[in-house]
């Protein structure tokens, strides 16, 4: 074999090399990309359902001072934007509940009918000084709950992922 066909099968031989290490690292590259658009995909929209959800609930607990200085609420008042706002919350819970465990979901689920079972006392008018602090304490678990799912250090993660 002459001098030029040695050196053109290496040649050739270096290409293909060149050529297969370079689709495979392609390849790589392209399966490590796909993973984090699904990753910031599906990031992206669990801190939507869980903002979603603390927003309708701090809504909801905010209806309780409107209200209360007011006065009692009518029952036309609770089946109108009262009843809308908890049931926004209910569907927002409901999506958020998903990413949540088994307590804070609970928790979340609890907050809406705590606060249904405030309004609902109000409008018949009867008083109960445990119901306040069960409602205040059952409120502050269901925040901790989606506080604590909304963890800064995952939006500081998909904020350098942006970057």
């Amino acid at each position: 074999m002459s001098d030029t066909a040695i050196y053109a099968v290496i040649a050739l031989a270096s290409a293909l090399l060149t050529l297969i290490i370079r689709q495979l690292f392609e390849s790589r590259s392209r399966r490590s990309e796909e993973r984090r658009w699904y990753a910031e995909f599906f990031l992206q929209r669990k801190i939507e359902a869980l903002q979603n959800a603390h927003g309708a609930l701090v809504a909801c607990y905010n209806l309780i001072p409107q209200f209360e200085a007011m006065g009692r609420p009518e029952r036309e008042q609770f089946d109108g934007e009262i009843r809308a706002r908890i049931h926004a919350y209910q569907q927002a819970q409901q999506l958020a509940s998903v990413y949540l465990d088994e307590e804070g979901t609970n928790a979340a689920y609890g907050a809406a009918l705590a606060i249904e079972e405030h309004f609902g006392l109000r409008i018949l008018d009867w008083e109960r000084s445990d119901e306040e602090l069960a409602l205040s304490v059952t409120y502050a678990k269901a925040k901790a709950a989606l506080d604590d799912a909304l963890d800064p250090d995952i939006l500081r993660q998909l904020e350098k992922g942006k970057a």
